[in-house]
C-alpha cells in the first residue's frame, strides 16, 4: 500500500512540475532597447577604431590624457591590450572626445563619475 502511494505520489509530483513548465514564459520579458544618440555613438566608434581623421591640439593633450587614461583603466582587460586610448589625447577636438566618451560608456558600461564631457 505504501509503495502504491508512494508510486502515484511520484507520477502526481511528476506531472504538475511538467504542467509549471510547459507554455509560455510569463516572466519580465526583454527590456526595450535603451535610447542612443545614433550619431554621436557612430562618430564615437569611429574615433575608437581610428577611422576618423584627427588633429593635433597640444593645448588639451594633457586633460585628455587624464581623461583617456581612466577610461583605459575600467575597460575590460581584453580590450586593454587592443587599443590604447591615450595614444589620442591631444588629437581630438572637443566633439569628438565627447563622441568617444559616449561610445565607451553605451559599448563598455563605463561611467565616470567626474565626467566633464557630459
Amino acid at each position: 500500500m505504501v509503495r502504491m502511494l508512494l508510486a502515484y505520489g511520484s507520477v502526481f509530483f511528476l506531472s504538475v512540475v511538467d504542467l509549471a513548465a510547459s507554455g509560455s514564459y510569463i516572466g519580465g520579458g526583454p527590456r526595450p532597447p535603451r535610447q542612443i544618440k545614433p550619431e554621436l555613438y557612430h562618430l564615437g566608434k569611429s574615433v575608437y577604431a581610428g577611422k576618423v581623421a584627427t588633429k593635433d591640439l597640444p593645448s588639451l593633450r594633457d586633460e585628455q590624457n587624464q581623461l583617456l587614461l581612466q577610461y583605459q583603466k575600467r575597460l575590460p582587460r581584453t580590450v586593454q591590450s587592443k587599443i590604447d586610448l591615450s595614444s589620442l589625447a591631444g588629437k581630438l577636438d572637443e566633439e569628438q572626445m565627447t563622441a568617444l566618451i559616449y561610445f565607451l560608456e553605451i559599448r563598455y558600461k563605463i561611467k565616470i563619475a567626474d565626467d566633464k564631457s557630459n
